[in-house]
Order: structure tokens, then sequence, then C-alpha cells
């Protein structure tokens, strides 16, 4: 008797239409997804520690690829500012004398189309600027529309991640090695890493 005047009373105030019922709701709901919950944050808390060791600007890319993997957002591109004299070790040197050049890299997850339509995603940028208050660049994360809560604390993201990943950005970038070739008779090639 008790339990049907229980289920009778709670779908009563169901009707009413109270926020802070729908939002009791929503916790409980919560608080069955911890486990995912806390395996996204966990991802992110290791990116910014290896982001401290971070040797060279693959691994900073790899960090990043195992980071967002296995949570809730779709892609990501991080837009690197490069500093005068700087080069990516995958690019050749230019002439130009002062660049601060802007590189890409991007990441869709598997599955995900690689060009995202803009009416179909929600995005989060976040400005990268390193403890030397050096502008990085900046990272911004794509979410596809969707139904189901975001299984990540947005805190991690928006305090030490960004400027963990601009700290690693501007330690890999100011000591990216530049091939140097020598005279034509000579076929050997000279690496140069600056420090």
């Amino acid at each position: 008797m008790l339990v049907v005047l229980g289920a009778g009373i709670w779908i009563g105030v169901q009707h009413l239409g109270y926020l802070e019922f729908g939002e009791l709701a929503r916790v409980a709901h919560r608080t069955l997804d911890q486990p995912q919950i806390f395996v996204n944050n966990l991802a992110i808390r290791r990116a910014i520690e290896e982001f401290k060791v971070a040797r060279d600007y693959d691994q900073v890319r790899r960090i990043l690829t195992a980071a967002f993997g296995s949570n809730d957002f779709d892609s990501f591109e991080l837009q690197c500012e490069l500093l005068p004299g700087e080069v990516l070790p995958f690019e050749l040197p230019d002439s130009s004398a002062a660049r601060h050049v802007a590189h890409a890299f991007r990441w869709n997850k598997a599955g995900v189309p690689k060009m995202l339509d803009r009416s179909t995603v929600w995005t989060l940028s976040l400005n990268l600027v390193s403890s030397s208050n050096q502008r990085r660049g900046t990272l911004t994360i794509h979410r596809l529309y969707s139904s189901r809560d975001l299984q990540l604390d947005i805190n991690l993201l928006t305090s030490a991640f960004p400027s963990a990943l601009a700290d690693a950005l501007d330690r890999t970038l100011a000591h990216s090695a530049a091939v140097i070739p020598l005279a034509h008779d000579d076929t050997s090639l000279i690496t140069a890493q600056a420090g």
C-alpha cells in the first residue's frame, strides 16, 4: 500500500513540473555515470603530467590523441603559433626572416567525418598561454550534439590543461632540430639542436 501511495505521489509531483525534482533526477543519473567520469578525468590528468616531460612535438601530439581518444569529445584542432626561428620537425624551414606562423594538427575520433558541419557540433576553444606568458596557439575541441551528458569535469580542461600544453609546446618547439645542408660536394647533413 505504501509503495503504491509513494509511486502515486512521485508521479503527481513530476506532473507539477518542479525544476528541483528534475535536478535531483539528473544528479542521481550522474551518480551512475561516475566510473566513466573518473576514467575520462584521469586521462586528462595523466596528459597534464606527461606534458611536463614531453621531449618533442610528436610526443605532444601523441599525448593529446591519447587524452581525447577515450573521452566524449569527437575531434580537436591544435593551432600552434611558431615564433621566429622555430620549425616543426616535419617542415622545411623557409627563407622568411621573422615567422609568426600558425600550424594546425587535426584529430578525429574513428567514425567521425573529417570535416564536421558547424551546425552539428559545439566547440570549446582554449587559448594556450605558457607559464612565461608566451602565447603558443589555440586548442579547439569539438563534440557532436547529443542527448548524452558530457562525462568529464570541464574544469580540468579550462584550468591546468591549457597551460601545461602551452608549456610543452614552448619547450619542444623552442628546441626543435633544424637540418642544415653542407656544400654540394659533401652529401652529409648536420643536425643542430638549439639549447
